[in-house]
């Protein structure tokens, strides 16, 4: 059958599968095969089981999620996110004549629409990150109350914090909680991962707010490091 898989073929890994993982090693309990898979069943019913499966448990399970196929992960997204726009008016901070108005000059203006319509006076920095979080489903985050610890900030290089518009505020158990003014940012948390080597949870701040944190997180780190370099220097000075 070439690259096909047989309806046995993918009925017996569907059903190694669930025997795996209900059925950890040193258990005596055992599920054939044809119990799991009826004979109404497709290949493509149960590979479909199998997938479903796979990524469910891959939400609590470190060593699956490594192997689940990125791009299935990707496709799982939510694909009824509202637009901006919609959010926006539905939050009353814009009308549908604004809108639509805004869409059509931001069009020739290179840039989105949320940026379009702070630069335009339309709209306040902090009503734009209440709607991308609104949008996104995070939470928002107001970094006149939250500074930025130090270890945190040492984590991300000044460029990339610059660069992604994104400042590290603390550690955690799971990994670190981010600020960031554009979570619609293409690759942001994987780029974020990558670097800090650990999972990031992203909270919205406004652009402005996540400039001036990067710029004191970074002044106050800049600090530190040269007074460990003056303090390096004069005890290399006394030997």
């Amino acid at each position: 059958m070439g690259l096909l898989k047989s309806r046995k073929d993918a009925g017996r890994e569907f059903a190694d599968y669930v025997d795996a993982v209900e059925n950890p090693p040193g258990l005596d309990d055992y599920v054939e095969a044809e119990e799991l898979v009826p004979d109404s069943m497709s290949v493509a019913d149960i590979e479909a089981q199998l997938a479903d499966r796979r990524a469910a448990l891959a939400t609590t399970d470190p060593v699956v999620a490594a192997t689940v196929d990125p791009d299935a992960r990707v496709s799982s997204a939510p694909q009824n996110r509202k637009r901006l726009g919609e959010v926006l008016v539905a939050q009353s901070l814009l009308s549908d004549e604004q809108l639509q108005a805004a869409l059509a000059d931001q069009a020739g203006s290179g840039k989105r629409l949320g940026e379009y319509l702070v630069d335009s006076g339309i709209l306040e920095e902090r009503d734009l990150a209440a709607a991308l979080a609104s949008q996104f489903g995070l939470e928002v985050v107001d970094l006149r109350k939250h500074v930025p610890a130090e270890d945190a900030v040492a984590a991300l290089p000044e460029q990339m914090a610059r660069d992604w518009f994104a400042i590290p505020l603390r550690r955690t158990d799971f990994g670190y909680d981010v600020a960031v003014a554009d979570p619609s940012e293409p690759g942001l948390v994987d780029k974020l991962r990558d670097q800090l080597r650990q999972p990031a949870k992203l909270y919205v701040a406004g652009v402005s707010d996540v400039r001036r944190a990067i710029d004191g997180a970074y002044k106050a780190t800049s600090r530190v490091g040269e007074h460990v370099r003056v303090f390096e220097a004069r005890a290399q000075a006394r030997k």
